[in-house]
């Protein structure tokens, strides 16, 4: 979630100014006079966005339709609104439960301050030297200062809570412009939106074509984070810079692509993947 006075772009060459080759050897002269490129422009036209999107909504829309209702059934549980009627989920037929204690409530409660009770201890491998042994023990003690500031152990404890009601524990890893460093933020699985046919391997990383998350904000803040499209949003707010809007945030992993979408007719920003 990158924010910026300059725009949501203004952040992503912040985050990855470190890592530019002005200045260094072996660069274009001074004189060379080139011809400047972005490569963290999307080469994508705005109405192929606008197509893709939309027909990713609606693939997901009818995948995602049995999931939900199978969501809502364990939040239920959870908040103890059992349902003692016969339901089905995915056309399988489920038996008839009787009104209970809410166990479920008190079986999660309990179980997140055991499993999150200390933030996880942090590895560092380096080589055996002493060099690489002090290093090691400077990025461990970093790492675990880190974790307190973020508050690490909170965010887990977040995240396995909707991984046992939702099914799905969502942690997003974020560059964070005004602090200057990486942050952790806990996105409700409801608000995301996955290619079908990814998978999550063994290191907990989604892998697939595509994921998307739906987000709200002011048109006064979409105005700070793509000030190119200030018409447009305004039209949208119907001129009132106070009003919620929601947008959605696309990461394409197949073209390397990052899109924000408005509705299905408004892309309010196209850029490279700066995590590539």
């Amino acid at each position: 979630s990158p924010e910026s006075s300059s725009g949501v772009m203004g952040a992503i060459r912040g985050a990855l100014g470190l890592f530019g080759d002005l200045n260094k050897q072996g660069g274009v002269s001074e004189n060379s006079n080139p011809t400047p490129t972005d490569e963290y422009a999307s080469k994508l036209d705005e109405v192929e966005i606008l197509k893709i999107t939309s027909q990713r909504k609606r693939d997901y829309a009818v995948y995602y339709s049995a999931i939900e209702r199978s969501q809502q059934l364990a939040f239920e549980y959870w908040l103890g609104k059992q349902r003692s009627e016969e339901y089905s989920i995915s056309d399988t037929k489920m038996t008839r439960r009787e009104l209970v204690d809410n166990l479920i409530f008190e079986a999660v409660e309990t179980f997140l301050p055991i499993a999150t009770r200390a933030n996880p201890d942090p590895l560092v491998q380096a080589d055996p030297s002493e060099i690489g042994q002090s290093i090691a023990h400077d990025i461990k003690c970093a790492l675990v200062d880190w974790a307190d500031t973020v508050k690490f152990r909170r965010k887990l404890a977040r995240a396995t809570r909707h991984w046992t009601i939702y099914k799905l524990g969502v942690l997003k890893v974020v560059w964070n412009p005004i602090t200057k460093a990486i942050d952790i933020h806990i996105i409700n699985p409801k608000r995301m939106m996955f290619d079908k046919d990814g998978y999550i391997d063994e290191g907990g990383k989604f892998c697939g074509g595509w994921e998307a998350e739906k987000k709200k904000a002011t048109a006064d803040k979409l105005l700070e984070l793509f000030p190119s499209k200030k018409k447009e949003i305004l039209v949208k707010a119907k001129g009132k810079k106070a009003t919620k809007l929601e947008y959605i945030e696309w990461w394409d992993n197949e073209s390397k692509d990052l899109f924000y979408t408005m509705d299905d007719d408004l892309v309010l920003g196209k850029f490279k993947n700066p995590n590539w």
